[in-house]
């Protein structure tokens, strides 16, 4: 993706340039930033935790148990259908995410979602499903329709992870590859916890791309078994 961040540089948004000029600045300093955590954390953690504290917060990163959920809690909802190019707009601080991400081409949409996790709680609709399978008029799944060329990208920050049907290994803060019959489900969250998730799909998939303010996701649901939940 490092052609894509070349090209975002150059889109001519002043909101965009100051976080990118910031990012890097903040990358700068990496090195001489002590830390110390539970568990270990990336380079990206520690640059847009030198953000966080820049924008007025006051965090000591020796001091910061969980760094990954410090960030999260400051992202808005997330992204629904958002063309990758709006994504330096919309939600800034995922593209060193995105960047990673090994799609073929820049010609995807993406989905982005955070939740705050409660035991007992799916992030999605539980149950075995593909992810933008073909359906008829009547939306009856048309898998004999999807095709194989089509590749899917998922990265979730931590548990709950998903499962896939052919046991694939997933792990937390990984792009995972997929297509469309490839059948995987949600999983239910043990703890309290903050969740991003964050989908690539190719621009074919997706009947009616959004665009501008439409890209934000207004709300995250959550999933959950009323005869098991307590408050």
């Amino acid at each position: 993706m490092s052609n894509f961040s070349a090209g975002m540089a150059g889109g001519g948004c002043i909101q965009t340039l100051d976080f990118l000029s910031r990012f890097i600045l903040a990358g700068r300093k990496f090195d001489s930033v002590p830390y110390s955590h539970s568990k270990p954390c990336s380079r990206i953690h520690v640059v847009l935790l030198i953000l966080y504290q820049e924008s007025g917060n006051i965090v000591d990163p020796t001091e910061a148990n969980d760094m990954d959920q410090l960030l999260i809690k400051q992202f808005h909802n997330g992204l629904i259908k958002c063309p990758l190019s709006e994504v330096r707009d919309a939600m800034p601080g995922i593209l060193p995410i995105i960047d990673e991400a090994p799609v073929p081409h820049t010609n995807y949409v993406v989905d982005a979602k955070v939740h705050m996790l409660m035991p007992n709680q799916f992030p999605c609709i539980p149950n075995w499903h593909g992810d933008a399978i073909p359906r008829d008029s009547d939306l009856t799944l048309r898998p004999d329709l999807a095709d194989a060329s089509n590749r899917l990208f998922m990265w979730i920050s931590n548990d709950p992870l998903p499962e896939f049907e052919d046991a694939r290994e997933v792990l937390p803060e990984k792009w995972i590859e997929f297509g469309q019959l490839d059948i995987h489900r949600g999983t239910i969250s043990s703890q309290h916890i903050w969740r991003l998730f964050i989908r690539l799909m190719p621009s074919c998939l997706v009947a009616r791309p959004r665009t501008g303010k439409d890209v934000l996701r207004r709300h995250t649901q959550v999933y959950l078994d009323c005869s098991q939940f307590t408050w």
